[in-house]
């Protein structure tokens, strides 16, 4: 009941043109990763989770932070939510004597706006249209060590055909090293660019593969514009 409470309850197309997918494949029956994603009043949140430390205690910790950060829906700044996040986190007890969590926070707006806060984690980029790989790289600290309580928002685009691709350092563990990891992954969302053709290559990897930590992915795609192909093209004249 832990874990599945960490996932979000939906699926597929979020808004009318950005579509998500995930998976949380356990190292146990409990793990500390968690993912989520829900509507914003400007758009789509999104975050990937992971709690230093495996089973129900972990688990436990990953459920507060999701909740304390879901909180902060309202807040349009992601390194601001992040803020908010800790300081729930720290009324509650849940500081530096039980563990740390890394996290990764994006908002996505209707207009392709792309914000995002990393507190530590340091494993996302997006794929962009053209096939190019932007890292999005931060210095800051994890939630709850209790030094350093402020998270950078670096702001950018998520154009139409751009995938984000965020995943838990369990993810590190099916492949030989971090450059080898970020380029697997991007080629794995190169071939198939749609975010369940991403999700679920790594979730077969990782069931190939042995592996000692929790395993998580979310992919978040803004489709590309159809365009109508049947409407004959306008005639003019010269």
């Amino acid at each position: 009941a832990v874990q599945r409470s960490l996932l979000p309850t939906t699926t597929g197309r979020i808004t009318e043109d950005v579509v998500v997918a995930g998976a949380c494949l356990p190292a146990r029956s409990v793990g500390g990763d968690f993912f989520d994603w829900y509507p914003t009043p400007t758009g789509v949140a999104v975050s990937l989770g992971d709690v230093m430390g495996k089973g129900v205690g972990a688990g436990l910790i990953a459920a507060a932070v999701r909740a304390t950060l879901r909180s902060a829906r309202t807040v349009e700044d992601p390194g601001e939510a992040l803020k908010r996040a800790s300081d729930g986190l720290t009324a509650e007890g849940v500081g530096p004597d039980l563990a740390f969590t890394t996290l990764f926070h994006a908002r996505i707006s209707d207009d392709g706006t792309l914000q995002w806060a990393d507190a530590g984690h340091g494993l996302s980029f997006v794929l962009r249209a053209d096939g190019h790989v932007d890292r999005l790289r931060s210095g800051d600290m994890p939630l709850g060590l209790g030094i350093r309580e402020e998270w950078a928002t670096t702001d950018g685009t998520l154009e139409p055909g751009d995938l984000l691709v965020s995943f838990s350092d369990g993810v590190l563990d099916l492949y030989d090293d971090l450059d080898d990891t970020i380029e697997s992954v991007a080629a794995i969302a190169r071939a198939g660019r749609d975010p369940h053709a991403v999700v679920l290559a790594l979730s077969a990897r990782a069931d190939e593969v042995p592996h000692d930590d929790d395993v998580t992915v979310i992919a978040i795609r803004r489709q590309p514009v159809e365009v109508d192909t049947e409407r004959p093209l306008a005639m003019h004249a010269d």
